[in-house]
């Protein structure tokens, strides 16, 4: 307990104003190394945010980058389009294909049918032959003149027959195998076109999952532009905090001066009513650097608040970039870009699928060619089956005219035999006109066939590329999300870190008060020895601590120690048109 001796000797708070002074110096000495580490964890907080902000954006951009014409996504979207495209197209061709190889199945029947025709004819040229013979043998001299006559009819039946099953037999494997080739192509396209509605559902699902992507990437960005913002605020609030540092040294600088101030005071010479002068000027000194401590101590403890709240919140807004990652990389239903690739990926097996029926239409059309090839020769030998007919007919007609009334019979066999031979010809001309019929179906086919060959490939190719870049892009989007992850994990550990190492300033307000303490002991010892108007000094007091300047309060001390009494402070001081707002010492 602070007391006076009998001769109320100022000395007598010499030594408790020496350890207030002291404590004061040493609590923000010791602050120092504090208050520049936490600037240094500020930084590091405040890199590490913006650097991982960047990386944030930067992964999005992968995908969605600076433009809708450079997003992987769209361009993408567009190769998904294009290629559904050419998948229709190519189902289109197949159905045209399939039309064409439905005719040729149908001239073929036909083909097969109208052999019959000429079977007949080589039966009846049989006959024919058959018949000379009998009458041959009535006359010797008959015999002399058909003998070789009828042996040729006979040889050229067997010929005609030879051919026209070769013809049928030919005609039936061909229509089998294009009829098989049909039906598996066609049950191969219906299908695909049920393949294919499925690939269109899921491409219309793609491009929308894809516009979901992008207006979640959007969002995204949006929001970590926010946090960017929210960051840069919090930051600058502690910034802005911490700087109470080089205001609080000077006015602690100050108060300590004033405190020497004090102890300069003369101590013991003089009356009493003198020092009782030098005590009340004490009295005043000290008043008001309690009033300035007090006011210290109260920005010491905002400034622990404010700077706790501020790495509180970026603590807890660190969490917003991998959330928002995570929005990207799965929704509340579905991965969208996992969905897409699964989507381009049918597509692209639907393609395939598509050019092997196409490879299945050219292997039909391949065989019809040949098909018709064959048959073709074969239209030669009935023409000239047709021929000799006519020569062996027109050769029987004049040979019967010589005999006479005898060879009435033989002259009426080789009329039969030329109107054979017209048969023959007749049979030919359908053949050749079915052959025609075949030839242009082909002909058609193969047309496709090249058009399509022009095209071969590019759209899968176009697909497969757009797969893989998606894929690539996709795969470092999320090997980044991950790593961003870890990245707001180290974040987080720094915020906590420098939010810890504020600590300090709880510990210096504590300090600063034990001093605080010590002159308010001070004080009420030496308020007896307080002017009169003590009530009207503590208000003017009270408003400089709220309006403190270093000037003004400075001017105040030396006004006061200067001439030994406690200055008058007028009322109109308030309304003095200093800025306070603009001080660069307080902040």
């Amino acid at each position: 307990m602070i007391g006076f001796r009998k001769k109320d000797q100022l000395s007598d708070i010499q030594e408790p104003l020496s350890s207030a002074a002291e404590l004061l110096r040493e609590s923000c000495r010791n602050a120092e190394p504090a208050f520049i580490a936490i600037g240094t964890e500020l930084e590091v907080v405040y890199a590490a945010a913006t650097r991982l902000t960047q990386q944030t954006i930067g992964i999005i951009r992968l995908l969605t980058g600076e433009s809708q014409e450079e997003s992987v996504l769209s361009k993408v979207a567009s190769v998904a389009e294009n290629s559904f495209s050419e998948l229709k197209s190519r189902q289109i061709s197949v159905q045209d294909n399939l039309e064409s190889i439905i005719s040729i199945i149908r001239h073929l029947s036909e083909l097969h049918e109208i052999c019959s025709v000429v079977e007949k004819i080589a039966l009846i040229l049989r006959i024919i032959g058959l018949n000379m013979d009998i009458e041959c043998s009535r006359q010797p001299e008959f015999a002399e003149l058909f003998g070789f006559v009828t042996r040729d009819i006979r040889m050229l039946s067997d010929s005609i027959l030879a051919v026209v099953q070769n013809i049928r037999n030919d005609t039936y494997i061909a229509r089998s195998g294009q009829d098989s080739a049909c039906q598996e192509i066609r049950k191969d396209s219906e299908e695909l076109v049920s393949l294919s509605d499925n690939a269109e559902a899921a491409i219309k699902d793609a491009v929308r999952n894809i516009e979901t992507f992008t207006r979640l990437s959007v969002e995204a960005i949006r929001q970590i532009g926010n946090y960017s913002q929210m960051v840069s605020e919090q930051v600058a609030d502690v910034v802005v905090a911490i700087q109470f540092h080089d205001s609080m040294s000077q006015r602690i600088e100050h108060i300590i001066r004033a405190i020497e101030d004090v102890k300069k005071l003369p101590t013991e010479s003089g009356s009493k009513e003198s020092r009782q002068k030098y005590l009340g000027t004490a009295h005043a000194v000290i008043e008001l650097q309690i009033n300035h401590i007090e006011h210290i101590m109260s920005e010491s403890d905002s400034v622990y608040q404010k700077s706790r709240s501020a790495f509180q919140r970026i603590g807890s807004e660190v969490a917003v970039l991998p959330e928002s990652l995570s929005t990207l990389k799965k929704d509340n239903t579905s991965d969208p870009l996992t969905g897409l690739i699964e989507a381009l990926s049918s597509l692209h097996h639907l393609l395939g699928r598509g050019r092997q029926l196409l490879d299945k239409i050219q292997e039909s059309t391949n065989y019809a060619t040949e098909t018709t090839d064959r048959l073709s020769a074969y239209l030669k030998q009935v023409r000239d089956f047709s021929f000799q007919t006519q020569l062996i007919a027109l050769n029987s007609v004049i040979k019967a005219a010589h005999i006479g009334r005898e060879g009435a019979t033989l002259e009426i066999l080789a009329q039969k035999m030329k109107e054979l031979s017209e048969q023959a010809n007749d049979f030919a001309a359908n053949v050749e006109e079915i052959l025609g019929s075949i030839t242009l179906e082909t002909q058609e086919l193969k047309r496709r066939a090249l058009q399509i060959s022009k095209d071969v490939g590019k759209a899968r190719a176009s697909l497969d590329s757009g797969i893989n870049d998606i894929s690539s892009a996709y795969d470092h989007f999320k090997r980044d999300a991950d790593d961003i992850a870890g990245h707001s994990e180290t974040l987080r550990l720094s915020v906590e870190k420098a939010s810890a190492s504020l600590v300090f300033l709880p510990k210096l307000t504590e300090e600063i008060n034990g001093c605080f303490q010590h002159l308010e002991q001070i004080d009420r010892i030496l308020v007896p020895f307080a002017v009169q108007d003590t009530d009207e000094l503590t208000d003017e007091f009270e408003k400089i601590g709220k309006r403190y300047t270093m000037k003004k309060e400075r001017d105040i001390h030396v006004q006061t120690v200067k001439d030994e009494q406690i200055p008058e402070i007028s009322e109109n001081k308030d309304d003095e048109t200093e800025d306070f707002g603009k001080n660069v010492e307080l902040f």
